[in-house]
């Protein structure tokens, strides 16, 4: 039951105001907050866990770290909805919350950019030697226009030529999309762009495969409307995510945001993306990491 006192008395210190009206339209992680409000870690715990026992935030465990957002109760939201017009200077919390997110995507695709000649060997090094061609393959349905959201060096370009008659790739490195241009000539469509700003028309597919992607975005929810918005009504996604897991060295070299996710969470985010969703398989890739396969389809225009 929510203790109304409580409530009024976690939001009464103006850096608890703060950091609950920008958790308003996001989740974000221990480490983005103390970033954004420039503030130690010790004391951003504190103001997090008194939020928490007042039930305003709720925590998630996400592999390696711990990422907040707004409790889901009706009474909540509408007091915080009116407590972020109050407090126009979080704004300027927002600015540096958008450059810390466009720092991490930079240093991403910097990476890219860098292995791009030698991607096949050092993705084997951090996610192992699995094969999942066969596997991706058997699920797949015929269609006539797929894409393949983050590409990469194309590997799994003529996998969907199997099952589709036209294929666009699409990747936010210039360099691997030079690499996939150099095994497959110009058999492909290639384009270069984020997956939160996907260079595709609206309702321009019917199949989407998005692979190891979701994990470098900041907000996947973001992804995941894009995705929405560039399939055919009852187009299909098929998704391939890590699952939660404590990998440092995984993370810190290949520079991803989240440490993977739990299915709970991923069919959530598809659910409230306007898809219907299963997960259709976990698979061992390597000691102690799995990857999940997905299928979603979109049901709400």
């Amino acid at each position: 039951m929510l203790d109304s006192v409580k409530i009024f008395s976690a939001l009464a210190d103006p850096v608890r105001a703060k950091i609950t009206a920008l958790l308003c339209d996001r989740e974000m992680s221990v480490s983005d907050i103390v970033s954004v409000f420039q503030m130690g870690q010790s004391r951003i715990s504190r103001h997090l866990r008194i939020l928490s026992d007042a039930q305003i935030l709720k925590p998630r465990r996400d592999g390696l770290w711990v990422r907040y957002s707004i409790t889901q109760d009706g009474k909540i939201n509408k007091l915080l909805l009116s407590l972020k017009s109050w407090l126009p200077d979080v704004e300027s919390y927002i600015k540096r919350l958008n450059k810390l997110h466009n720092k991490q995507k930079y240093n991403t695709k910097m990476l890219f950019n860098r292995v791009a000649k030698r991607w096949g060997y050092f993705r084997k090094t951090f996610l192992g030697t699995k094969d999942l061609t066969d596997t991706i393959l058997s699920i797949l349905p015929e269609c006539r226009i797929a894409a393949d959201l983050g590409c990469g060096t194309g590997d799994f370009l003529p996998i969907l030529n199997k099952k589709a008659k036209f294929v666009i790739g699409v990747d936010a490195s210039q360099s691997m999309l030079n690499a996939a241009r150099q095994k497959f000539g110009n058999g492909f469509d290639l384009r270069l762009g984020e997956l939160e700003h996907l260079p595709l028309a609206n309702n321009e597919v019917e199949l989407c495969l998005c692979m190891f992607v979701l994990h470098y975005l900041p907000e996947p929810g973001e992804g995941i409307k894009e995705i929405w918005r560039v399939l055919k009504p009852k187009g299909n996604l098929f998704l391939v995510e890590l699952k939660s897991h404590k990998d440092q060295e995984l993370v810190s070299s290949l520079k991803v945001i989240h440490s993977g996710f739990s299915v709970e969470y991923m069919l959530d985010l598809l659910k409230k993306s306007g898809f219907s969703a299963c997960a259709l398989k976990s698979v061992n890739i390597r000691r102690n990491l799995f990857a999940q396969i997905y299928k979603a389809k979109k049901i709400k225009e």
